[in-house]
């Protein structure tokens, strides 16, 4: 069967354990990848599909980029995996912390810049601050205008402003032909092997 409607690779990054796993089981409506508080226990790249009558969102996620200087031969496999997402999407999400910007953020950033792809900021955690002008700074400060057309802060958690990140990464997507392999018994959610497309 195939469908012409806005579709494409949505990659999902992040340094470790800042909620990435987290977002893809809210985004699915199903716990799809392992969540734990133990850093980089998503090891294999997880393919989650959202459907709706206009698009098709195929969400890639990958185990939290490594430090160089946290580098061996294992974590350099992380590290890889990240940038072979990057480069097979059609979005990036780069998911961030809220009030918590490190020097593997800025590493995923220049990442992210040499790629000239569509980008999009989501900064999670943000039910950790009942008092919301406590990360306006932040969110002013890690906008990276020049990288990402949006900046959207969200609690993956509880499921908080994610219709705003879908919409905008909607609007990022292309027209794309798809052979649907996968038909989900709900509209939103499921689970497939990665599947090909063309224009």
């Amino acid at each position: 069967m195939t469908e012409k409607k806005k579709s494409g690779y949505v990659a999902i990054i992040g340094r470790p354990n800042v909620g990435k796993s987290t977002l893809i089981n809210a985004l699915i409506g199903e716990k799809v990848t392992i969540v734990t508080s133990k850093p980089q226990t998503t090891v294999q790249n997880i393919i989650g599909i959202l459907n709706d009558e206009d698009s098709q969102i195929i969400l890639v996620d990958t185990p939290g980029l490594v430090s160089n200087k946290k580098i061996a031969s294992h974590n350099k496999t992380y590290n890889k995996s990240v940038l072979d997402a990057l480069a097979s999407s059609d979005v990036i999400v780069m998911l961030s912390e809220a009030n918590k910007w490190t020097k593997t953020d800025e590493q995923l950033l220049e990442q992210i810049d040499a790629q000239s792809l569509p980008s999009i900021h989501v900064v999670n955690k943000v039910d950790r601050f009942k008092d919301k002008t406590k990360i306006l700074d932040f969110l002013k400060e890690h906008s990276y205008l020049d990288t990402f057309s949006d900046v959207i802060p969200i609690s993956a958690k509880y499921h908080k402003n994610l219709d705003s990140l879908l919409g905008v990464i909607k609007g990022h997507l292309p027209n794309h032909h798809l052979c649907l392999l996968y038909t989900s018994p709900s509209p939103r959610d499921g689970l497939l092997s990665r599947m090909p497309s063309s224009a």
